[in-house]
């Protein structure tokens, strides 16, 4: 039985023929066009999924065939929406497909004239069908099935770095269908530049548009584009061959096994401010009013604004959580023209299945490359002059910056999506003189400094811990099936079960120096004092363990979904496969002064230095 309503709408955002014929829609993208658009060669739209829960909370996704997008609209999209459905700004996501061929939307002084200033009346009209797409997706709610599938496409190229290069082939698709299993929507989430058309001058949506119309022909519904993390990533084939191609990977993973999502929805949004590089000199300025073209436009708008220049990008981040675990999919957008070669660094931080990335969200007002591009080919050091480093370099004087980001820009990105999606610790009651955690069939169990073993049960409130005998210098400690094991400071292992009262401990080897222990799919996991992670089988006699890599600062480990979560002493949180030699850890969070911890279904707990006890999901 379905556990959500969803509704699709659809409408059209072609501007009138009697707008193009009196020449007043100029098409966005190219530095070149210097003439209005002089026809419509594809229609161009807007799709708008809105999705509900049992509790009555509603997430709304937009997509949108235009190449930019100025925040004051999505502002405006969101009050009217949360006006007259009350949904609140972070439910309310609209993602451009980035089409270099529809009509300028938001004003950038530095375009040549005609591509500087949108046209008003089509900025108005614009909206208004975004909102009316919302409202008839509401008006559509059915109930309705939601299914998660991932493959690949191969569809584009790194236009930047070239081959091999940075692009990313991962196709993610959301089929949604009534309860007969009739298809009502299937949105796909893919990273490449639509621009097979490039700078001619008429109305085209792009691959997008051919891809969508051959998967509706296949299996009904409406198809949505949602645009990924495409800004160094271009097309490899024309019109007809990117968009066919991308239906059948699309078409592929329809045909095959997808997970159905189930649960809540729900939502998070925050806005980073990402430095720009200092304005260049005076002289600078002179040469680039005298050079003409975007280099006069660029200087004479950074004049023009004075003390007011801005000195950071505004970049938004949000993220929705369809369902709950391992039921659960996990959206996450960011505003801009993110560079592809972030796509699995951001992937990657959080320890879930299923996680979906966007760009070009809620505002697209930049280029917003990671270091490694600004930094190559070659970095920008003479702005707004540069010839070999488009995207760290002369994009930013399109876009009217001041200059190219500064550097740092990776770890910025990447904090804010880890603080977006840390949901904080509460403290659910007291945990004194702590040395390691463990969790076995839904209770906790801790050991302290006083040599004793404890349990109690995992509820958000201060209960008393249960003493049931004794533990000895213990370090380390894990649950695994049906028995507690324990390292301890004189480098042993032993095991004992998890009830009863002060029952003996029976050593079965050797485990030195562990400042860790974890239980994963039938092994036990050990991090040591010399930074380094070993696993061993949980048997009854002393073997081997064997090293799996590095471990640094890891004061407390655990199990969640098949993951190994890691705290660590500078109060971080960290995940990695627990298989496979020195895979990298993400950190994903914060936990200040552990000293033990433990996980029940998909939620740590953690004993602190100053004796408190506290939880959160992760």
């Amino acid at each position: 039985m379905s556990t959500f309503q969803v509704g699709i709408a659809v409408s059209d955002i072609t501007p009138p023929e009697e707008w193009i014929q009196a020449g007043r829609i100029w098409l966005w993208g190219y530095g070149n066009r210097c003439q209005a658009c002089d026809g419509i060669y594809q229609s161009i739209g807007t799709q708008a999924l809105v999705v509900k829960d049992q509790a009555d909370t509603c997430f709304v996704l937009v997509a949108v065939d235009i190449g930019a997008l100025d925040p004051s609209m999505t502002q405006s999209i969101r009050n009217r929406i949360g006006q007259s459905r009350g949904v609140d700004p972070e439910y309310i996501c609209v993602n451009v497909s980035h089409t270099h061929g529809a009509p300028v939307t938001a004003l950038i002084p530095t375009w040549q004239p005609g591509v500087d200033v949108p046209d008003t009346e089509y900025r108005t009209f614009l909206e208004q069908q975004i909102v009316d797409a919302i409202e008839g997706a509401f008006q559509n709610l059915q109930q309705a099935t939601i299914s998660f599938g991932r493959g690949t496409t191969d569809i584009g190229y790194d236009r930047h770095f070239g081959a091999p290069g940075y692009y990313d082939p991962t196709l993610d698709v959301i089929r949604v269908s009534k309860d007969d299993g009739k298809i009502i929507a299937v949105a796909f989430f893919a990273a490449c530049h639509p621009v097979c058309l490039g700078n001619f001058n008429q109305i085209y949506a792009d691959f997008p548009h051919v891809a969508r119309d051959k998967v509706e022909a296949a299996v009904g519904g409406v198809a949505m584009f949602l645009q990924g993390y495409a800004g160094i990533c271009n097309p490899g084939g024309d019109i007809d061959a990117t968009g066919s191609a991308l239906a059948q990977d699309v078409l592929t993973v329809l045909n095959g096994p997808m997970d159905e999502l189930g649960g809540v929805l729900d939502a998070w949004l925050s806005t980073i401010e990402l430095p720009f590089q200092p304005l260049p000199s005076a002289a600078v300025l002179d040469q680039a009013k005298n050079a003409g073209d975007v280099y006069a436009r660029w200087a004479n708008y950074m004049t023009s604004l004075g003390s007011g220049i801005p000195e950071t990008l505004p970049t938004q981040l949000q993220a929705l959580r369809l369902g709950l675990s391992p039921n659960e999919w996990y959206l996450v957008a960011s505003s801009h023209e993110v560079s592809t070669d972030f796509g699995a660094l951001i992937r990657n931080i959080w320890p879930y299945l299923r996680v979906s990335l966007m760009g070009y969200s809620n505002s697209q007002l930049s280029y917003l490359p990671s270091d490694n591009v600004l930094q190559n080919p070659s970095a920008c050091r003479n702005f707004p002059f540069s010839t070999n480093n488009y995207e760290g370099g002369l994009a930013f004087a399109w876009y009217g910056h001041r200059a190219p980001l500064a550097g740092g820009v990776a770890e910025r990105f990447y904090n804010g999506l880890v603080d977006l999606r840390d949901p904080g610790w509460h403290q659910i009651g007291h945990a004194t003189e702590v040395t390691a955690m463990a969790a076995w069939q839904g209770k906790l169990f801790a050991t302290t400094a006083n040599s004793k073993l404890w349990w109690r049960p995992p509820v958000p409130s201060d209960r008393p811990w249960s003493h049931m005998g004794h533990a000895t210098l213990v370090v380390g400690m894990a649950a695994m099936n049906g028995k507690l094991f324990c390292a301890t400071s004189d480098g042993k292992l032993w095991w004992r079960e998890p009830y009863g009262f002060d029952l003996p401990w029976q050593q079965i080897g050797h485990a030195i120096d562990v400042t860790a222990m974890a239980a994963v799919n039938n092994k036990l996991f050990v991090t040591t004092k010399e930074n380094l992670l070993w696993q061993r089988d949980p048997v009854g006699e002393d073997i081997p363990w064997e090293l799996l890599g590095h471990a640094i600062g890891v004061v407390a480990m655990v199990e969640v979904q098949g993951k190994l979560i890691a705290a660590t002493s500078d109060n971080n949180l960290h995940w990695r496969d627990p298989l496979g030699i020195d895979h990298p850890w993400h950190r994903f969070g914060q936990a200040e002064h552990v000293v033990g911890m433990a996980a029940i279904d998909n939620i740590l707990f953690v004993a602190t230095q100053e004796g408190g006890l506290w939880q959160r999901n992760v």
